[in-house]
């Protein structure tokens, strides 16, 4: 069990799976205030049964061009994610990505400058979203893979845009 308030944290790589926070284990993480950044890495990696509360943070690149993270945060194995009133920007690839029977609520977020996809529902994830802002995700604000399995979205209210 852990907090951190107020922090901010950087982890500088080049193409690098390697997450600025790994939250794992039978843990449960809150952060709020923080600001959680990453130059070719993801920030934030939940995995193996952790909770994690993410509130009123920033989440994500650097900035951008070359400064950006592959993906702002990934949610994994059995893990129970919520994502509130928190900037994500700043990813080649992706911005908040939940799959293997991961649980995640995203609330009031405003997520911009993502390369393919805002949010990511894949392989036994249920999602709930709602009021968010998508600004120049390139590809899609909500997608799942090809071949989606067992996977649940519930969204609504979201403000989406180009710039």
């Amino acid at each position: 069990r852990g907090e951190m308030r107020g922090v901010l944290t950087i982890f500088l790589t080049r193409s690098s799976p390697k997450a600025t926070v790994f939250v794992s284990g039978e843990s449960n993480w809150a952060l709020e205030r923080c600001e959680v950044r990453s130059q070719g890495g993801a920030a934030i990696l939940v995995t193996g049964n952790a909770t994690a509360l993410v509130s009123r943070c920033g989440l994500g690149g650097c900035g951008k061009k070359g400064k950006r993270a592959t993906n702002v945060m990934s949610a994994t194995d059995h893990t129970n994610v919520t994502v509130v009133n928190s900037l994500v920007a700043h990813s080649v690839l992706g911005g908040l990505r939940f799959y293997g029977n991961c649980t995640a609520r995203v609330d009031n977020c405003t997520i911009r400058h993502i390369g393919w996809y805002g949010l990511l529902v894949d392989h036994g994830a249920d999602l709930r979203a709602e009021g968010c802002s998508f600004i120049k995700c390139g590809e899609a604000a909500l997608a799942t893979s090809a071949r989606p399995k067992d996977c649940t979205i519930r969204s609504g209210g979201h403000t989406i845009a180009e710039g």
